[in-house]
């Protein structure tokens, strides 16, 4: 008894398994969180506001940590931290340094640790316990530590900053001072507005500047993540981490995802910014504030392969969660788009590579013909002919690879014809 013969990849096999397969890798990493998975923003403060009532006020049984918590606060600013001691005290420094002594008194900084243990909390207590630090506002500094049982994550950092935060304004911000501190008395001017209650700060604006010692890498990965994420949005940095929003606003918005590290942009998209604004008399857009981007002085930074991929998971869930059922019919035509594109650019490279005497032999013709008239795509094979026949011509100086460019083409044309039952 013969074996059987194992079949042959053909193109419309490959074809549908490969189309399987991107259902697959949908249903996988793009289907969405269900109900349960998702951070509903008002439920989560009031939980939060209820057991830090309920609980003790001892920093021994509580992942927060204060000196003074009995002033009010207008304004909160969240600063997710990880392996950033060296940042600590220039940041503080920095920020109570640049807001005026009664806005001073009003503000506090919550620096959300992923449980760096790298003495983040012993810089903080040596600001509470210096000189002068009430009336420099050191006092008001807010440290929470989270362990991995909690969660680890930039986005889970700022939500947890939010739960935990006294202000009506919330400002989220870097620790490495890329973000000028400068700015945020501009930032909670808008935001005591509820005609204002997201504002933005954007590299992008007319006058401001990224610093000339920004590696070219970064900017290119940055200017890659803001094209992808602009259909999205009409922010004109929707990359940015420096941005701010008022507590009602946050209360208010759709359910989230705590995961990756652009929380902002999730927020733009989620956040009922315009309908907001009107109900408060503004005209319902974005307020953005151009600043100089600057370059980390102390540290490293956390962007990585690992980060990137993420950032692309969260992107393609924001596209679908915006897009809805539309989100994999663009997919699967966007895949087809891809593979048709990719097949003609194989395509057209063989047949010029043949045509100028690379060794490329009938079998593999017979095999592109078959392809190309299966994809529809055989006036590529005319185009490809000319071309090929003009690169040999003038490689070959109209003889030797020229000539012999030519015997092939006449030859794939003889091919053509009987495989097509012409001759």
């Amino acid at each position: 008894m013969r074996a059987r013969q194992p079949r042959r990849p053909t193109p419309r096999r490959l074809l549908i398994g490969g189309l399987f397969l991107l259902v697959v890798v949908y249903y996988l990493f793009f289907s969405g969180s269900s109900d349960d998975e998702l951070y509903h923003p008002a439920e989560r403060v009031a939980a939060r506001a209820t057991n830090r009532t309920g609980s003790s006020s001892s920093s021994a049984n509580s992942d927060s940590k204060s000196n003074n918590t009995k002033i009010d606060i207008m304004n909160s600013i969240i600063v997710p931290t990880f392996h950033e001691r060296p940042n600590i005290r220039p940041l503080v420094t920095a920020v109570f340094g640049a807001l005026p002594a009664d806005l001073r008194s009003q503000t506090e900084l919550i620096i959300v640790d992923d449980d760096s243990q790298d003495g983040t909390a012993d810089v903080v207590e040596e600001l509470w316990e210096e000189d002068g630090s009430y009336d420099k506002g050191y006092v008001n500094v807010v440290l929470v530590v989270r362990t991995k049982v909690e969660g680890t994550g930039l986005s889970s950092a700022v939500l947890r900053g939010f739960e935990e935060a006294r202000g009506e304004s919330l400002v989220v911000m870097d620790a490495d001072l890329q973000h000028p501190p400068s700015t945020l008395p501009t930032f909670f001017a808008a935001l005591a507005n509820p005609a204002t209650p997201f504002v933005i700060g954007t590299r992008y604006a007319p006058g401001t500047k990224i610093n000339a010692n920004w590696p070219l890498y970064r900017r290119l990965i940055s200017w890659g993540a803001r094209s992808l994420a602009r259909p999205l949005t009409s922010a004109s940095d929707p990359m940015s981490g420096f941005f701010g929003m008022r507590r009602e606003l946050f209360l208010a918005s759709q359910p989230l995802t705590a995961t990756g590290f652009k929380i902002g942009l999730e927020l733009l998209l989620k956040a009922p910014i315009r309908e907001f604004s009107e109900e408060h008399g503004g005209n319902g857009g974005l307020k953005e504030f151009g600043y100089s981007f600057g370059v980390r002085s102390e540290g490293s930074s956390k962007l990585g392969a690992k980060v990137m991929f993420r950032y692309l998971l969260h992107l393609a869930a924001l596209y679908r969660w915006r897009l809805g059922h539309i989100f994999p019919v663009l997919l699967i035509l966007l895949a087809l788009v891809t593979l048709w594109a990719a097949a003609l650019g194989l395509a057209m490279a063989l047949i010029i590579l043949r045509r100028v005497g690379f060794g490329i032999g009938s079998e593999s013709m017979d095999r592109l013909e078959s392809l190309m008239e299966w994809l529809g795509l055989e006036g590529v094979l005319r185009v490809a002919d000319r071309w090929g026949g003009d690169i040999g011509a003038r490689v070959g100086g109209g003889g030797g690879m020229g000539s012999r460019g030519e015997r092939e083409r006449e030859k794939d044309r003889e091919r053509r014809r009987r495989v097509r039952g012409e001759v």
